[in-house]
């Protein structure tokens, strides 16, 4: 016969009598009929909860109850060997008014070649029972949960013929329920009582009351021990309720009596431990029974593997939320050696590699619960070249794009020699800041080992001139936009865009400029965007580009609050056309969260932003606007998962606001991220309205199409409360 304690607390409370045996009767060694039996000794308990002092066995009994059906129990002498038939079992001891601290778990086997004494620690017992005339039969049991979680969450279970006789629980706070016998489903609730020792208290089972619901939880935690207790709460729309009554023992018990609405989410917070079970359906005028399993929160594996044998700086994990920049976790970690991260909330996270002063990121979703792993495989790419502005070698500072636009800098010789060490073989964005030139030159370049990249910049030489088309002043801090589209023979056509912003005389100097075509635009706080103009470049070649900008006329202000009632100082405001598109006009309240708008098109949308806020947006009717727009409290950051057909590509989307659906710099201004997913799948955005989403994801469609609205029945609504991932279907 084998005997299982499933916790520590057990052995504290039932341990083998080994140093002071008491004298036993026949047989000596246990063994009855060829089977190894059981004896049972009360004992005091010790402050330090171990068992004390043995007490004498007069009156005491050992309760043997049956595992599938606790209310049919066998009754044994204490300090008598006795031998159950096999199976599983919980046992306790009872001796005038105590009761043992808690029961143990027996799994009886027949097999072994001596029998096991144990020891069970006693304290004070009151009685518990239900009011006389009850009229229950056998077809209910009544439970009773003790709420001292030292105790383990001690559970006696009744017939309910038999539940108006008072029986012992240890003294203090028992909450209860009646459960239907077949289904073990809980039909009614027993309030929580203060049981007094030797006292007897009788309880009454109830019903909830019309037009409100009971919830009875019990949750079996993984078998690895846990000291901190599980807390539990039910979701309801966004209102979060704690239970009544709960106790975390062996298992996790908790009752509420009363709470309204369709449908509830349990959620368990603890350092290690989740729940994730599906929702509650909640019956006004009954109870809802939910059983489920704690499991362990998911863990993270990070592994490096290393070419060679460089010199490396010590190198550290960061474990952060996409779209935040603190992390959760960081750690220290060693090439070779495998780090584990545990207990890990399940959601997306992004994983940063800090080896000073290179970062280094990938995505891992654990928002299923699972384990995953993330490994990086370093080799030391050795990569040098040199710098020319047209046939001249020349000094510059060559920047390579790190993790969250963060560049790492090398400095070329006085010939335009540099050298420098990469880790990855990837893609790099790479500036090059020639001396001579002020704006830098920027370039896509494909490191697959160690090799020579050389930089052959265009000795070109172009200024946009920013004016007023009203008195044609000098309009300073403008921001010019430059795409320089071009046809490469490794690559056919490739483009790239920059931002420059003019200075005091508002003038900005262009980035050296490949042969090809440039579309230049330009725009400024209180003027109209300028028409995007296209001009061609051929050649090393130098030209000053004038641009005018008309002034927006004012036609309203506008006061912007907060969600406290405090100006939106400095809040950013876009005007885009209806599709979101593009921009008709950029400006920012001051201090007061005043700001002064210009006529707009009709249709045009109007976006609100500011960090402590959530997004907003209106559509321009030429309505001056009367009263404050108050922004709405956001809610915490939110990461979607495109499933997509292509995995390899990105895929763009759509969102709504105020049943307004926006893409393109719309959408990436609203939500502070970008028009398109990640090339693996993920996308985050920040300060949303709190309110469920309504999202459209493509890939391949025609973006006519997607803005004609042939697709909006297909876009996907979201839960609300927001989950920690949302996943969306691209459409196809």
């Amino acid at each position: 016969m084998t005997r299982l304690r499933t916790t520590l607390l057990a052995l504290l409370f039932a341990v083998p009598l080994l140093a002071q045996r008491p004298p036993l009767p026949e047989p000596k060694n246990g063994v009855i009929n060829g089977r190894p039996a059981l004896l049972d000794w009360p004992a005091t308990l010790r402050a330090d909860g171990r068992p004390g002092a043995y007490l004498p066995i007069a009156g005491c009994e050992v309760h043997v109850a049956r595992w599938d059906e606790p209310e049919k129990r066998t009754l044994y002498p204490c300090g008598a060997w006795f031998a159950p038939p096999n199976g599983r079992y919980y046992q306790w001891l009872e001796q005038h008014d105590t009761i043992s601290a808690t029961y143990t778990q027996l799994l009886v086997t027949g097999n072994g070649e001596r029998g096991q004494p144990s020891t069970y620690s006693m304290v004070p017992a009151g009685f518990i029972a239900l009011r006389e005339g009850h009229g229950l039969g056998d077809d209910v049991v009544v439970r009773y949960i003790h709420l001292t979680r030292m105790w383990r969450g001690f559970i006696r279970t009744e017939l309910g013929s038999t539940a108006s006789t008072p029986v012992r629980m240890q003294q203090g706070a028992v909450i209860g329920a009646m459960f239907d016998r077949k289904s073990n489903d809980a039909i009614a609730f027993i309030r929580k009582v203060e049981l007094p020792a030797a006292k007897t208290v009788r309880v009454v089972a109830e019903k909830p009351k019309s037009g409100t619901a009971s919830v009875f939880v019990e949750l079996k935690p993984p078998r690895v021990a846990h000291s901190e207790p599980v807390s539990l709460a039910l979701q309801i729309g966004d209102r979060s309720y704690p239970p009544d009554a709960i106790v975390d023992g062996y298992r996790v018990y908790a009752i509420w009596y009363g709470v309204e609405g369709r449908s509830a989410k349990l959620v368990a917070t603890h350092p290690t431990l989740l729940y994730d079970g599906p929702e509650i359906a909640l019956r006004a005028g009954a109870m809802s029974t939910v059983r489920g399993e704690l499991k362990s929160k998911p863990s993270l594996k990070i592994s490096i593997t290393l070419d060679g044998k460089p010199s490396l700086p010590p190198m550290s994990i960061d474990v952060r939320r996409p779209g935040t920049k603190d992390y959760v976790r960081r750690q220290a970690i060693t090439a070779g050696e495998p780090l584990r991260i545990d207990a890990l909330d399940p959601e997306p996270y992004r994983v940063i590699l800090n080896i000073p002063p290179w970062k280094f990121a990938r995505n891992v979703d654990l928002s299923d619960g699972a384990d995953a792993a993330v490994e990086w495989q370093l080799a030391p790419l050795a990569i040098s070249g040199t710098v020319h502005v047209g046939k001249t070698p020349t000094h510059a500072r060559v920047t390579f794009m790190n993790e969250g636009d963060e560049w790492i800098e090398t400095l070329t010789d006085d010939a335009g020699a540099y050298a420098t060490t990469l880790w990855l073989p990837r893609d790099y964005i790479v500036r090059v800041h020639a001396d001579g030139q002020k704006a830098p030159f920027t370039s896509l370049i494909s490191v697959d080992d160690s090799g020579t990249f050389d930089f052959n910049l265009p000795d070109t030489h172009y200024t946009a001139r920013v004016r007023s088309a009203k008195d044609g002043l000098a309009i300073a801090g403008a921001t010019v936009m430059v795409n320089n589209t071009w046809e490469s023979a490794q690559h056919g056509r490739e483009n790239v865009v920059q931002r420059e912003t003019t200075d005091e005389h508002g003038e900005a100097v262009l980035p050296a400029l490949r042969s090809g075509t440039i579309q230049v635009a330009a725009e400024a706080k209180g003027f109209q965007r300028s028409e995007s103009a296209t001009y061609t470049i051929d050649g090393d070649s130098t030209r000053t580009l004038d641009i005018t900008l008309r002034p927006v006329d004012a036609t309203s202000e506008l006061h912007i609050l907060l969600p406290d009632g405090a100006p939106a100082a400095n809040a950013e405001l876009l005007a885009t056309d209806a599709g979101g598109d593009d921009s008709l006009w950029r400006g920012g309240a001051d201090a007061d969260g005043n700001v002064e708008l210009p006529k707009l098109p009709s249709g045009a949308l109007l976006l609100v932003r500011h960090p402590r806020a959530a997004s907003a947006l209106r559509v321009w009717r030429n309505e001056v606007e009367q009263a404050p727009l108050k922004l709405a409290a956001p809610q915490e950051a939110v990461t979607l998962r495109i499933d997509r057909r292509d995995t390899a590509r990105a895929a763009r989307l759509a969102m709504w606001f105020e049943n307004i659906p926006v893409r393109g710099i719309a959408l990436s201004f609203l939500t502070w991220s970008s028009a398109a997913t990640e090339r693996d799948g993920l996308w985050t955005a920040r300060n949303l309205p709190r309110a469920p989403l309504r999202i459209l994801a493509w890939q391949k469609t025609d973006p006519y199409t997607i803005a004609s609205g042939a697709f909006d029945a297909l876009a996907t609504v979201s839960p609300w409360p927001m989950p920690p991932l949302f996943v969306v279907r691209a459409i196809e």
